[in-house]
């Protein structure tokens, strides 16, 4: 899987849990979603990495998608590189 598939699994995956929500923020690479999307809390983040999971193909953990080891929140773009690695690594075993 391409890191570009990889984006739009991500970016699918935040959109599609915002609209349910009622939200409509536009969802791009340097969206925060932790803390700047509103509306965006831990159990919409646990929902966000199941629908992750299953469109890439393996297991991503929850919170820990969403927040560095420093415990600051990641971008899309950070997610998406975070979920790319675990993808090769699912690949390559």
């Amino acid at each position: 899987m391409q890191r570009s598939q990889v984006y739009q699994v991500v970016t699918g995956a935040i959109s599609k849990v915002q609209s349910a929500s009622g939200n409509t923020s536009q969802v791009n690479g340097s969206t925060c979603p932790m803390g700047g999307l509103s509306g965006f809390d831990s159990m919409n983040a646990v929902e966000v990495a199941c629908d992750i999971s299953v469109g890439v193909g393996c297991e991503v953990p929850d919170m820990k998608l969403f927040f560095n080891s420093a415990r600051n929140p990641r971008t899309v773009n950070e997610i998406v590189d975070a979920v790319y690695e675990l993808v090769e690594q699912s690949e390559s075993a």
